[in-house]
């Protein structure tokens, strides 16, 4: 081909000298590249070489909501399903959520609605219903528990829901409100006022549930704490020095 160019060019006396010359170069670096190409191939094939793999897509690193931080990990292990949420934004009243979790279910008891909190307080969560409170339902009311009906888990409010109180732990996904539960005899349990002279399963469940959560949480309150605390418990891990159960 090269060659073509060259005696043409020749018999135009020299006119197209300068395109011969251009010519000629691209053509012999791709007649360069093309030998380099087929012997590549040719010893690729001979070696027994597979096909060319495409490239590797590069590995991203999560942030830590997404991660799975030691606490998470520990949720997994304990059989929970859930998923890490983003934290919510701080607002005006500065609320927030450490490593904040949406909280599905557990060894086939389901939260209703799920619950928006913080992992350790999830966990916490988790680890009460499966020992404590389930053993509790056995021995008392002779059944499981298929269901945690949650009044409230995350909320950025005032204590109460009284403007100008101080934040409530809500507020920062250490708190959860349960105000009854599905037994797997399809029974409802609500927590409500009972007299304290109440013989009954109903009854007993609710003063060992309020004994019972006092410890592995901080704070504990329900009917007969105030007005604000008779239709559900109220359980959360706020810092104290000792547990306050009422």
């Amino acid at each position: 081909m090269i060659s073509g160019v060259m005696k043409r060019c020749a018999a135009a006396r020299g006119v197209c000298s300068g395109r011969m010359r251009h010519g000629s170069a691209v053509l012999v670096r791709l007649a360069v590249v093309l030998s380099l190409g087929w012997a590549g191939t040719a010893s690729a094939q001979a070696a027994g070489d597979p096909a060319p793999r495409p490239r590797e897509k590069p590995v991203v690193n999560l942030p830590l909501s997404t991660a799975a931080s030691g606490c998470t990990a520990q949720l997994l292990e304990a059989g929970a399903v859930f998923r890490a949420t983003p934290s919510p934004p701080a607002g005006a009243l500065g609320c927030g959520i450490d490593d904040p979790v949406r909280l599905d279910s557990v060894a086939g008891t389901v939260f209703r609605p799920r619950a928006v909190l913080s992992c350790v307080t999830a966990l916490k969560l988790v680890r009460f219903l499966q020992r404590p409170l389930t053993d509790e339902v056995r021995a008392t009311m002779n059944t499981d528990v298929k269901t945690v009906h949650v009044a409230a888990s995350y909320a950025c409010r005032g204590r109460n829901r009284q403007a100008g109180a101080k934040l409530s732990e809500h507020g920062y996904g250490r708190a959860v409100d349960i105000r009854g539960l599905t037994f797997a005899d399809g029974r409802r349990w609500d927590v409500s006022p009972r007299r304290d002279n109440d013989r009954s399963p109903a009854a007993r469940l609710q003063r060992r549930v309020r004994a019972l959560a006092c410890g592995p949480f901080t704070t504990v309150l329900g009917p007969g704490s105030d007005a604000y605390h008779d239709d559900h418990f109220h359980f959360d891990l706020a810092p104290r020095n000792a547990a306050y159960c009422r």
